[in-house]
């Protein structure tokens, strides 16, 4: 339960720069190196290392799934995944209804309210704009974009070495690796009131198996609280998970 809630609020502060540690992002020397003979769960679990555990636990009380909650556009429908007793789930298969053909994409959606979640939201959604310590964040979470592929790299290398020496298999080095397509920066939403989005084309390599991916995430201020949205389908998909990214956006308003 706790480690499915620590990944969904992960998720969520990724949309604002909470991977940037206070002095700045940490680049991808800040994935530590897996020690010889360690297990593969214990050496998979220092890739979290970064995240600001102390900062998600904070919004966890008053956080919850919503996508569930039957306020979709017509025609969509979402079913979760059930990885815990959570009544609320944040995360699940997002059914796309299309004129030429349906889609069906990941989709994590949380709400998050209470006094945590304004101190850590409030000031990137001021009426004049956001604070420098909001625009520090935002410009954190944007560096990291850019330098994601060289982190999701170094933790296929790492973790593919640890499970070399964890396991005595010959799991190949490249076994998997990513390249950044397109990177669209962290960025106020013209079309929508009081929200910031992202998005990626990561073509991932897995095995010989070429996956050409897409993700669109946002962050919306909505009544008395914060909703993150993070939508990741195939590239095929994109326009079908665009044009649904933004009917539900305008349908929480």
């Amino acid at each position: 339960m706790k480690r499915m809630l620590s990944l969904c609020l992960g998720a969520a502060l990724l949309l604002t720069g909470g991977l940037s540690q206070a002095d700045g992002m940490a680049g991808s020397g800040a994935v530590p190196a897996l020690a010889a003979g360690e297990s593969v769960n214990a050496a998979a679990s220092k890739v979290m290392e970064p995240l600001p555990m102390e900062e998600l636990l904070a919004l966890t009380p008053e956080s919850r799934g919503f996508l569930g909650d039957g306020n979709l556009p017509k025609g969509m429908t979402f079913t979760p995944f059930y990885l815990s007793s959570d009544l609320h789930p944040c995360a699940g298969l997002l059914f796309l209804p299309g004129k030429k053909q349906d889609a069906s994409v990941i989709a994590f959606g949380m709400e998050m309210k209470g006094e945590a979640a304004e101190a850590y939201f409030h000031d990137m959604f001021l009426p004049e704009g956001f604070t420098p310590a909001a625009g520090q964040r935002m410009l954190h979470f944007n560096i990291g974009l850019m330098e994601a592929e060289a982190i999701l790299n170094n933790i296929f290398l790492q973790t593919a070495k640890g499970t070399r020496e964890a396991t005595g298999e010959p799991i190949p080095y490249d076994l998997m690796g990513v390249s950044m397509m397109h990177v669209e920066q962290l960025h106020k939403v013209l079309s929508q009131p009081k929200t910031y989005g992202f998005a990626l084309s990561p073509y991932l390599v897995a095995d010989g198996w070429a996956i050409p991916l897409y993700m669109r995430g946002f962050l919306t201020k909505t009544g008395e609280g914060y909703r993150s949205l993070l939508f990741l389908g195939f590239q095929s998909q994109k326009n079908a998970l665009d044009e649904a990214s933004y009917e539900i956006l305008k349908s929480m308003k």
